[in-house]
């Protein structure tokens, strides 16, 4: 089935894939020399100089991969900015149905690439710091490494105390519990029943 080439702006893109769509401007025909660029502001830049299909008045409007790769993700703000020949300027979009302000800016969010991405690049802060925090209690319990302060050339080191480091595993726990199942209260209890 061949791609169906979308005819409205996106909302969410991956970054180090080709983006495109198509749009028709009425008030500002592209048979009439009106260019058409789309200027994204984020956590990077990028314009996206749209061409015009044919004969048409359809804008063609393609980033390629080597343009949005180095994108980093997060929520994007943008406008269609139009120019004309006799070096007018317009935004084009968004005007929303519900709104005669012309400034009104659109929003897509870029979603990393997961094809380039690291390890723990998809884990969240508190998926990281209870790994963490696990590794630590971990090392402590199967070496030497269960000593919790000592001196160095008169300099006195201390780490997290063990039952620290053991409350604050309770509390990534219950973190991470939350972020996976989001709308749901408290941990799972298995209970049974029996003749009293």
């Amino acid at each position: 089935m061949p791609f169906t080439i979308p005819t409205i702006e996106p909302t969410i893109v991956m970054a180090g894939t080709d983006w495109h769509w198509t749009i028709e401007l009425p008030d500002y025909p592209a048979s009439e020399g009106w260019t058409l660029t789309y200027y994204l502001r984020g956590p990077s830049i990028l314009n996206i100089v749209a061409t015009r299909v044919g004969t048409t008045n359809v804008y063609d409007v393609k980033a390629l991969a080597s343009a949005t790769q180095a994108l980093l993700p997060g929520r994007y703000s943008w406008q269609a900015i139009v120019a004309g020949v006799s070096s007018e300027t317009h935004v084009a979009r968004p005007i929303p149905d519900d709104s005669t302000d012309p400034e009104t800016l659109g929003e897509l969010t870029v979603l990393q690439n997961i094809a380039t991405a690291i390890a723990g690049d998809y884990q969240s802060h508190a998926e990281k710091t209870l790994t963490a925090i696990e590794t630590e209690i971990y090392n402590r319990v199967n070496s030497l490494k269960s000593i919790e302060a000592y001196a160095v050339a008169g300099r006195q080191i201390s780490k997290i105390p063990f039952k620290d480091l053991i409350r604050m595993r309770s509390a990534y726990q219950a973190m991470v519990r939350r972020e996976r199942n989001p709308g749901t209260i408290g941990t799972d209890i298995a209970v049974t029943f029996g003749e009293s």
